[in-house]
Formats: C-alpha cells, structure tokens, sequence
C-alpha cells in the first residue's frame, strides 16, 4: 500500500510552491534531487531558453529489472494557473482544499506527487519493472510548450500516461479536444470586367467553396479580403458580378449593332422619301 502520510506531506509541500508558467526552477530544483534520490538518472533540456523561462524540462530515466520489458513513460507538469502563490492546503472531512481565495494548485501537483510515490513504492517493494522515464515538463499552461518543444530524440518509452486529469482512480482518458491553424492565401485571376469577365477566376468564391468542403472537419472560422483598387484590370468580380457585366456586355453589342443596322438602312429610306428638286431652267 501506499504511504498516504508522505503523499499528503509532499503534495502540501509542493502547493506551497509557488509556480507559475515559465518560473518553475523552484519547484524543478527540489524534483530533480528526489528522482536522483530514488536512484534515477537525471537531466534538465533547454527549453527553457527556448520559450524564455527560468528551467526546462526535467527528464529522468531508470533502467529496467525485466529483460525486453517496454519502457514506460509517466508524466506531469509543473507549472500552475495563476494565482498560484500563498497557497494555504487544508485537509477537511477527507478532502484536501486551499484555507484562502487562492486556488488549491492541485494541477499538476497530484500529478507529480503521484508520480514520485508510484517510483518509491517501485523500490521499496522491489517491483519488477521495465524501463521508467519521468518527464516533469514545463509551461503547460501556456500552451503545451514544454511538450511542444522537447527533443523527440530524448523520448525513450515505447508509451506512457500523463497524469493530468480529473476522474476516479484507475479511469483513462485516450481522446481530447485539439486544434490545427492552416494559413491560406488564394489568389485569383484578373480580368477586365468589360471585355472578358469570363477569364476571370474570383478568389473569394474559391475560399468559400474550400471552406465549404471543411465545414465537416470542425470549425471553419476567419478570413480577409483585399478591397481591390480602382483599376479598368480589377481583380476578378464575384461570379453574379461577372454574368451582370457579362449581361451588360451582350445589351452593349446589341445596341451598337442595332445602332449601325439603323444607320445602313436611313440613307435608303431618305432617299425613297426625300421629295424631288425641281431646278430653274
């Protein structure tokens, strides 16, 4: 069983703490001298110059007593969401909370704690086990960016857990929410909007047609247009732009070539009206 005195000591100590995204070195300072402790070997990276924090991700690794055993990798972070400094934990009617208005700092907390419990339960029971690595990372609360940002060449599990959840004890979370930017450009064709609109291919109803096709992959938001210059080589109208002007065009042509029909036939007509001229003699 576990030591339920040391992980309520450990996990108020760590409260304590004060953590915030991209100023973790306290905290990471006191976890790499327990996972040395508990005979593990210990690294810190550099992501912290990375993302312009005060440490890194602290990575430690322990070699396995089972042969061709996988390598399991267990992790948690170590910052915390603001505020997250005078942090005053309670233990009441069995359930741990903060004494003041602050939050209890329990993510990731519970996490680590856990973490290093599981470890000292591992050597002091003589567990067999594979390979173990811990990953304490930081800045999570930013963004991922500690995760974001370490060196995939330093990531020697073959899989692993993040302890980062709520639920009862033994519940496993294998999905999440996520998120993808795509920056697009999409350029269109200019045409001149008299003479041949058809040439022309209009940018906004492209992206609108590929937005279209996404709208059952999640949300579609954003978008900008250029407002085009005053140009007889405009960009390309929108395509009840072009069948108007393309319209506008036809009624054009017809006009004028009804215009030279009646300018042909007016010399004929004149002359078959036009009265004769009698002249002196």
């Amino acid at each position: 069983m576990i030591n339920k005195k040391r992980v309520l000591a450990e996990f108020f100590e760590l409260v304590k703490i004060k953590c915030s995204t991209r100023d973790e070195r306290q905290v990471a300072d006191i976890l790499k001298t327990r996972l040395a402790d508990l005979g593990m070997e210990v690294t810190e990276d550099n992501v912290g110059e990375k993302i312009g924090g005060t440490c890194g991700n602290v990575i430690a690794y322990a070699k396995g007593t089972v042969a061709d055993a996988p390598a399991l990798m267990l992790t948690a972070h170590m910052d915390c969401v603001e505020p997250c400094g005078g942090i005053e934990p309670q233990l009441k009617d069995g359930i741990i909370t903060s004494v003041g208005e602050t939050i209890l700092g329990g993510d990731d907390k519970a996490g680590i704690v856990a973490i290093l419990e599981a470890l000292r339960m591992v050597g002091e029971k003589e567990i067999p086990h594979g390979p173990i690595q811990v990953i304490f990372t930081v800045a999570e609360e930013g963004g991922l960016n500690g995760a974001k940002n370490i060196d995939p060449a330093a990531l020697k599990a073959d899989f692993g857990y993040a302890f980062d959840s709520g639920g009862a004890p033994g519940e496993i979370i294998n999905m999440a929410p996520g998120q993808n930017s795509i920056n697009v450009v999409v350029h269109g064709k200019k045409a001149h909007a008299g003479v041949a609109p058809e040439d022309g291919i209009n940018a906004i109803v492209v992206a609108g047609k590929a937005m279209a096709e996404l709208l059952g992959a999640g949300t579609v938001a954003g978008g900008k247009s250029k407002r085009p210059t005053r140009s007889s080589r405009a960009p390309a109208a929108a395509a009840a732009g072009q069948r108007t002007a393309a319209r506008r065009k036809s009624k054009r042509t017809a006009k004028r070539a009804g215009r030279s029909a009646r300018a042909v036939a007016r010399p004929a007509a004149a002359r078959r009206k036009a009265p004769k001229r009698r002249g002196r003699r």
